[in-house]
Formats: C-alpha cells, sequence, structure tokens
C-alpha cells in the first residue's frame, strides 16, 4: 500500500485523545469510493495519528463527521479533499512516502538557499555604490511579492484546471 501525503494539518495539529478516530474511520467504511480501503485500516492499518504539537482546544484538525455518497460539485470535492485527507492521517507512513518527503523537503532547502544567497549577492554586485542594499531589498520584494503572488495566482489557476488529477494524487492506495 502506498500513502501520498500532500497536506500537513495532521501533523501540525493533533487530535484530542478523547476524539475516537476509529468510529470516524468506521463510518466511512460504507462510502462507494474509499469504503474498503477504511475497512482495511479498520482490519489492521490504522494508526494514531501523531502528535502534531499543537493544539489550541478551539477545534481539532478538519475530519468527516459522516459519510456522504449524494454529494455533487465543489461540494463533493472539499468532502473527498477532507475525507481523504483525514484516512491518510489514520494510515501508515509508506517508507517510499516518506524517503520521498525527505529527499523533495531537502531538495527544496538546498535550492531555495542557493537561489536566495545567488540572486542577493548578484544584486550587491550591479547595484551602483552606496545602493547595495536596496537592490537586496528590491530582490526580497520581488521574490516575496511579485513572485509569491503570480505563485498562487497561477498554482490557484493549475489547482482549479486539475483538481481530479490532484486528489488521485493526495491519496493513491493499491
Amino acid at each position: 500500500m502506498l500513502t501520498v501525503f500532500c497536506f500537513a494539518l495532521c501533523w501540525l495539529l493533533q487530535f484530542p485523545a478523547s476524539m475516537d478516530l476509529r468510529a470516524l474511520v468506521q463510518t466511512q467504511t460504507s462510502h462507494t469510493g474509499w469504503g474498503d480501503y477504511a475497512q482495511r485500516l479498520l482490519d489492521g492499518g490504522f494508526r494514531q495519528p501523531g502528535d502534531g504539537g499543537h493544539d489550541d482546544k478551539a477545534h481539532p484538525p478538519i475530519h468527516p463527521i459522516t459519510v456522504n455518497n449524494d454529494l455533487q460539485g465543489p461540494e463533493k470535492a472539499v468532502y473527498e479533499l477532507v475525507t481523504r485527507h483525514f484516512l491518510a492521517c489514520c494510515s501508515d507512513d509508506g517508507t517510499l512516502s516518506s524517503l520521498l518527503r525527505f529527499f523533495f523537503f531537502s531538495l527544496l532547502q538546498i535550492t531555495f538557499a542557493a537561489m536566495w544567497s545567488a540572486s542577493t549577492s548578484y544584486a550587491y554586485q550591479i547595484a551602483p555604490p552606496g545602493l547595495g542594499a536596496m537592490t537586496q531589498a528590491l530582490v526580497g520584494g520581488i521574490h516575496f511579492g511579485l513572485g509569491l503572488g503570480a505563485g498562487s495566482l497561477f498554482g490557484g489557476l493549475f489547482y482549479d484546471a486539475y483538481v481530479t488529477i490532484f486528489y488521485c494524487c493526495c491519496f493513491l492506495s493499491s
């Protein structure tokens, strides 16, 4: 079984100890899409989600409370996202999933550090005398303002265009 996690809420937040997560998984066994997977969790694949370390005492992480096979459109998409994410939180981490997560997060950190040091260094080198700090600030503004905004915009457009593919990638089980 390969489980790929796309979200981190279950690892950031913590479910209350008094919450019966097995009962919530049990409610999903009658769903036509992932009922068999929920049953496999109850048959021995269930694991208690880790302690995320953050508990604001206001509410637990988002989770399904009932099963619904009749939703359509955006409601169905949100329900599937929440439910698949919850079931993934109650599943074992696959070895491949853990290794891939470690590799990509490490690669992200290394490439961001290299990009940032190269861009600020280059900005300082091409700046007129006495304006090195200003050009470095300009690089920061472009990256965190324009870059983050454009990335959010195009990421949102990509998400809207390929939402079905995204959901399939969020939760793969065999």
